[in-house]
């Protein structure tokens, strides 16, 4: 028993690449079952195939995280270049105002206004973007229905459930029944600044109950619930 026991170690050691890359849950599989004497290959192998999925799945949450943070800075790029040159035409009319000269101060304050202006456009292109590649693939039953507002601002998010809960208000009355509709707003994780409070949720939260009388629950944090009808 002793020898099996010295080969299943060696095997442990030396039979993959891998065997560095574990977890403490394994080792206290391992330790456990060795002491009782029932520590096999097979778990072993077991074992090491859950870690490295584990691994596996965190490495391509983290690339999903990514991937969405970088749809959300381009879709944006558009509308922080505007707002670069609105502020800086903005800035130098205020130096010609300042020196006297009128009528360029108007001049590039016009051409600000100008840059403003196809700012929010931008704005409104990304925030449209954004809400369909979010909810094009979200599955639905004919009496549930998602809103995902994640990478939205808050009042671009205040706009779109406005929206979307008339629509589903007058899909409800239509059928004669209830919907459930489920709220996603996130927990505030991603937003700028570890003191910063989120403000999407709390946005949410005071929309539901002040403008659409609509009382919610959260089943998750970040998630709201309302029953519509």
């Amino acid at each position: 028993m002793a020898s099996q026991d010295s080969s299943m170690w060696k095997y442990e050691r030396n039979g993959s690449s891998g065997a560095s890359i574990g977890s403490s849950r394994t080792s206290q599989v391992l330790a456990s079952s060795y002491s009782s004497g029932q520590v096999g290959v097979s778990m072993l192998i077991s074992c090491k195939v859950e870690d490295q999925l584990m691994h596996l799945r965190s490495g391509l949450k983290l690339e999903k995280q990514s991937r969405a943070a970088n749809m959300y800075s381009e879709m944006r790029e558009e509308a922080r270049d505007h707002a670069r040159v609105r502020n800086a035409y903005f800035e130098q009319a205020r130096q010609a105002y300042l020196i006297g000269n009128k009528a360029l101060a108007k001049e590039l304050s016009l051409k600000g206004q100008l840059h403003n202006m196809q700012m929010k456009a931008a704005h409104g292109k990304a925030q449209e973007t954004i809400y369909r590649q979010r909810n094009s693939d979200i599955q639905t039953n004919a009496r549930e229905r998602m809103i995902d507002l994640h990478g939205l601002h808050v009042s671009e998010a205040i706009h779109v459930l406005k929206r979307e809960l008339a629509v589903m208000k007058n899909a409800a009355r239509s059928m004669d029944q209830r919907l459930l509709v489920y709220i996603c707003v996130g927990t505030g994780h991603h937003t700028k600044g570890s003191r910063t409070p989120a403000r999407l949720p709390t946005a949410v939260q005071s929309y539901l109950l002040e403008e659409e009388g609509l009382d919610y629950s959260e089943p998750q944090p970040g998630l709201l619930r309302v029953l519509i009808y």
